[in-house]
């Protein structure tokens, strides 16, 4: 079992709003909270967490792996806790809907909080990466989620064009983006492929400015489209673009799916 890296933003119980908490957080201690960036239901990615309620070790849940390979509920039944051994089938419950905190008892999630200012990112073991031995925590393959996607689709299907296009999306950008950055893509494409939306998100207006007036990885990004033989009539109506942290946090207070609605 290896460990999935995920941005997200570290919540406060103290100094209280009228926010509701999502279940896309991570609670580091009693009193602090991490909170994921939310899934797009029609995106189909991302991490959701579960937690051991008898050790409080925290796992992510891949929903792509979920969706594609593997239920959640089968996977938990085949996997022991790399922390106490238990199996979780019977021990983990959805994270923070249920915690362990400090003091050993079981809570939920508290109903108001506040958020931190910047985004961070956490490692959490993920249950669909396995190995022979999991207490070892060695990887036993270098096949990551997107390519068993890849696999698992039919090589003509919208979906697996997608997947393609975001993942040279995300080698291009790597060529000129120096600062972490992320892939978030939406859309109701099934009903129709123009419907579909791609956002790289880096951390700093600076970056974004830098990147969206590079005309060679633009055009490179529109060129995917082809390359990949996304439908033609849908192409020029598909949005590719950036956004930055810091945009976020001034325009919408750091919320991006209420930045991105």
């Amino acid at each position: 079992m290896k460990k999935a890296r995920v941005y997200c933003w570290k919540i406060f119980k103290s100094g209280l709003t009228d926010t509701p908490l999502k279940r896309f957080s991570y609670i580091e201690k009693e009193e602090d909270v991490l909170y994921y960036l939310p899934r797009q239901t029609s995106a189909h990615y991302g991490y959701e967490l579960v937690s051991c309620l008898n050790c409080g070790e925290i796992y992510a849940n891949d929903i792509s792996a979920e969706l594609y390979i593997e239920s959640r509920e089968k996977r938990l039944q085949k996997t022991n806790c790399i922390k106490c051994g238990k199996n979780l089938g019977q021990t983990a419950k959805p994270y923070p809907d249920f915690y362990l905190g400090q003091d050993g008892k079981i809570n939920r999630s508290p109903e108001k909080f506040r958020y931190g200012d910047d985004a961070i990112v956490h490692e959490f073991w993920d249950l669909y990466f396995e190995n022979k031995d999991q207490k070892e925590a060695k990887t036993s393959t270098k096949l990551s989620v997107m390519k068993l996607l890849k696999n698992l689709f039919k090589r003509d299907s919208l979906k697996t064009k997608i997947l393609n296009i975001v993942g040279d999306v995300k080698k291009w950008v790597k060529r000129y983006c120096k600062e972490p950055f992320w892939i978030d893509w939406y859309g109701a494409y099934k009903i129709d492929p123009r419907y579909l939306t791609i956002w790289v998100c880096v951390k700093t207006d600076k970056t974004k400015l830098e990147l969206s007036s590079n005309k060679e990885l633009m055009a490179k990004m529109v060129n995917l489209l082809a390359k990949h033989n996304y439908p033609i009539q849908a192409r020029p109506l598909v949005h590719i673009g950036f956004e930055s942290e810091e945009t976020v946090k001034r325009e919408s207070k750091g919320n991006w799916y209420q930045h991105f609605k």
